[in-house]
């Protein structure tokens, strides 16, 4: 299975940096410490520089959505940022990353044109709170803010070749393999976590007859079985299979759902049934 992990996955790093607009007011923190007859270490003052400037909260969002979306459409690798993306997922990965560093890049342009206003509506909304000297320059600011994606291959033991002694480097392609091995357990780990967690919402919410629920209860059980087999990379057949069952209950409607008892029923029987064959499966998974 190693041997095929380059084959049918990448690597993906994303890194995104936006400027929180956000600084430590230590005189204001001072001040409350004094006027509380406080310790310094209860606390301190951070102020947000634009208070509702609406494009740099857009600007947040954006990079929030994108790390969702990387999330939700790859599997771990490292702790080092980087994520395995199956390459039957590359090209919806990669065009959908491009959007959002659009926006970003949009957005970005938009907030440097707006910006010296923007600063003069937050002197207006923070009174003695406003301190220019907390605000870097236009150029300043664009340097705080980056949107970078990387797509590399995955490590290949057999094409490892450095100028070492043959046991270094045996002991160097073995941790990589180990690494790959690893890799591939955890993202069928994953899978099956994500699984229960989604089919598991979905029984527990629809158990109280009279519980509210969003649309989204069934929407992220179709989504994510409409990429499940893509996902799995270690080629489970039991996942599939239960990613299969899982299909039929991201087809229900949700107003269905909240207008039928008889349907809301049957559902959260259905989830429950298949909540817990997710979690006998997961046993020989998490060992």
């Amino acid at each position: 299975m190693r041997q095929a992990l380059e084959k049918k996955a990448l690597l993906v790093t994303l890194n995104i940096s936006t400027w929180t607009a956000r600084t430590l007011d230590i005189r204001t923190t001072n001040e409350v410490l004094v006027a509380k007859n406080a310790d310094a270490s209860v606390g301190r003052f951070s102020k947000s520089l634009l208070p509702n400037n609406t494009t740099i909260k857009a600007i947040r969002k954006n990079a929030g959505a994108a790390r969702h979306h990387n999330y939700e459409q790859t599997l771990p690798w490292s702790d080092n940022g980087a994520r395995i993306i199956p390459t039957a997922r590359f090209m919806e990965h990669s065009r959908k990353m491009g959007e959002f560093k659009a926006e970003q890049e949009k957005l970005v342009s938009q907030f440097k044109t707006e910006y010296t206003k923007a600063i003069k509506n937050a002197k207006v909304t923070m009174g003695d709170l406003f301190d220019e000297t907390d605000y870097p320059n236009v150029t300043a600011v664009n340097e705080k803010f980056d949107f970078d994606i990387e797509y590399v291959q995955v490590p290949i033991s057999e094409d490892f070749r450095v100028d070492l002694a043959e046991e270094e480097v045996k002991k160097l392609k073995a941790k990589i393999d180990t690494r790959k091995d690893l890799a591939i357990h955890e993202a069928r780990k994953d899978m099956y976590t994500r699984l229960q967690r989604v089919v598991g919402h979905m029984a527990e919410k629809l158990a109280d007859p009279k519980g509210k629920f969003k649309n989204t209860l069934t929407k992220n059980v179709a989504d994510l079985t409409q990429i499940l087999d893509d996902l799995n990379i270690a080629e489970d057949k039991k996942l599939s299979s239960l990613g299969d069952e899982a299909s039929t209950l991201g087809k229900y409607n949700p107003q269905t759902l909240r207008d039928d008892p008889e349907a809301r029923k049957k559902a959260a029987e259905e989830a429950k049934d298949l909540t817990d064959k997710i979690a006998e499966a997961m046993k020989d998974v998490v060992q």
